[in-house]
């Protein structure tokens, strides 16, 4: 988890992604941080892309919805996470 959060603070998105992709936790608090920071991960990818990739979009939704299911207290930190992906975070169905 330490790898993708210094990949994502320097705006490694794919990296902090591919990190991800290949690890399970045990825990579900790690579980749903790991989901929290992929999301915003795709999310970023997204609108770096002019916001043409749905599949980053769709990817990242999915990445919100469970995290919230596993962690619903769990929100993203405002002095980590742009507005806009908090924006995203909250409103995802």
């Amino acid at each position: 988890l330490r790898a993708a959060v210094e990949a994502f603070l320097g705006s490694n998105y794919l990296r902090t992604v591919e990190i991800l992709a290949k690890q399970e936790f045990a825990e579900a608090r790690a579980s749903a941080v790991a989901l929290l920071l992929r999301g915003a991960a795709r999310y970023a990818l997204y609108l770096e892309g002019a916001k043409r990739d749905d599949a980053l979009l769709r990817a990242a939704d999915a990445d919100v919805r469970t995290c919230r299911r596993i962690a619903p207290s769990l929100a993203p930190d405002p002095a980590f996470f742009s507005p806009a992906y908090s924006e995203f975070f909250r409103t995802a169905k």
